[in-house]
């Protein structure tokens, strides 16, 4: 099975948060990242396991 990698713009888009909130989890090491040479992709999976461990809410980041 193929995994799907979502630039950080779409991986941003798809939990309603900013792009620079992602990146600042990328290098804080809360967003678990693939590099392909210079381009960051994250992995789909990433999206259901932030939500599983409560780090967002549907979109919706936890203060």
């Amino acid at each position: 099975m193929t995994k799907r990698l979502l630039t950080l713009k779409e991986f941003a888009s798809e939990l309603s948060i900013s792009e620079a909130l992602a990146r600042k989890w990328q290098r804080n090491g809360k967003l678990r990242v693939t590099k392909l040479g210079r381009c960051v992709r994250v992995p789909q999976e990433e999206i259901e396991r932030l939500i599983a461990v409560g780090v967002v809410n549907h979109g919706r980041t936890k203060v």
